[in-house]
């Protein structure tokens, strides 16, 4: 046992809310602090829900197969996303804006930056390509671990375009 704990009605071994489609609702705790209280098919959060962060925040959304879209969703901390989510994480396209004034728009996976993305710092300073578990040009151009290219724009006006390794310019 990971932790995790669900209450409500299993079918065929899955979470299901109720197998002839009336409105019960199931309650699914993870490890980490997270909560869903809603609806769940064949295993999934599908129909109305809230999902509680680990930080405390909420949402109530509607759910599609695990997935969900949130508007302008501000976190405790004073970051705002807008964009997919999977359960609890942010997971597929979205824009998160921090709240110390940085922002990125690209795509997310495990509530990371991961794949092509934009970070744009208050400093002036603006990264695009690609990112791996949060950090900048993680990603071989076939998408496999190790460097990427990707370009950086400096406030001062100063560009370098080239590869990266683990986050950092490197060539």
């Amino acid at each position: 046992n990971n932790g995790d704990k669900y209450e409500g009605t299993m079918v065929e071994g899955k979470r299901q809310t109720d197998a002839n489609g009336n409105n019960r609702k199931a309650k699914y705790s993870w490890a980490n602090g997270a909560k869903f209280y809603g609806q769940y098919v064949a295993h999934r959060c599908h129909g109305e829900g809230k999902l509680w962060f680990p930080d405390g925040t909420f949402v109530s959304t509607t759910w599609k197969k695990d997935v969900s879209a949130l508007e302008n969703f501000e976190f405790k901390n004073g970051d705002v996303y807008s964009g997919d989510i999977s359960t609890w994480k942010m997971h597929g396209k979205g824009t998160l804006k921090l709240e110390n004034g940085d922002s990125y728009e690209g795509s997310f996976g495990n509530n990371m930056f991961n794949g092509h993305g934009e970070y744009q710092c208050r400093s002036g300073d603006f990264y695009a390509g690609l990112f791996k578990d949060g950090s900048p040009g993680a990603l071989g151009s076939r998408g496999e671990s190790g460097a990427g290219e990707g370009y950086m724009t400096f406030a001062n006006g100063d560009v370098y375009y080239g590869e990266y390794d683990s986050g950092v310019p490197h060539g």
